[in-house]
């Protein structure tokens, strides 16, 4: 049993895949794409900034994970796609940079032809596959209806909200 039927059945392991230890910490910060939206035959930049938070100096394997939010076919909840292994001091933050070309996107369908699904894509950048430090959303665009978004709407609830919240404020709506 592989790491992925864990993924599929939100089971936790004792080492998730890209686990590993260190004698310091690390914070990641300012996940950047290049686009929100692309076209299956784009490339897409991927940046993000990265901190030795401790007091010796570390080295992290930065790992970006891809995940299809709604697909045709079975796919794994997310594959990774790229990582880059950096060496920091104490307090030293480097911004790493990875591009993902359209096939970080392609998957087999039932007939064993590689296709470009249009849709949502999550892309994640992390310490492990299970250790997530940041997330944002990217639509490949429908080449027949390029303007489709693929975005879940915001709740109806957002617009009943208070204009301004604090901790611990109460809310009550009408169901």
């Amino acid at each position: 049993v592989g790491y992925r039927y864990y993924d599929r059945k939100k089971m936790d392991v004792l080492f998730p895949f890209g686990y590993g230890l260190s004698y310091t910490t690390f914070q990641y910060s300012n996940l950047t794409l290049s686009a929100d939206s692309m076209k299956d035959t784009d490339t897409l930049t991927v940046s993000v900034d990265v901190t030795n938070t401790g007091k010796v100096a570390g080295k992290e394997v930065v790992q970006l994970y891809v995940g299809d939010k709604e697909s045709t076919v079975f796919r794994p909840v997310r594959e990774l796609k790229g990582f880059e292994k950096i060496a920091l001091q104490p307090g030293e933050t480097k911004t790493v940079t990875m591009t993902l070309g359209p096939d970080a996107f392609e998957m087999l369908t039932l007939d064993m032809k590689r296709i470009i699904e249009p849709g949502l894509f999550e892309i994640n950048i992390g310490a492990s596959s299970e250790d997530f430090r940041l997330c944002s959303l990217l639509v490949v665009q429908d080449p027949v209806h390029p303007e489709k978004d693929f975005r879940p709407a915001p709740p109806a609830i957002s617009g009943m909200l208070p204009v301004t919240l604090k901790a611990g404020d109460a809310i009550t709506f009408p169901l």
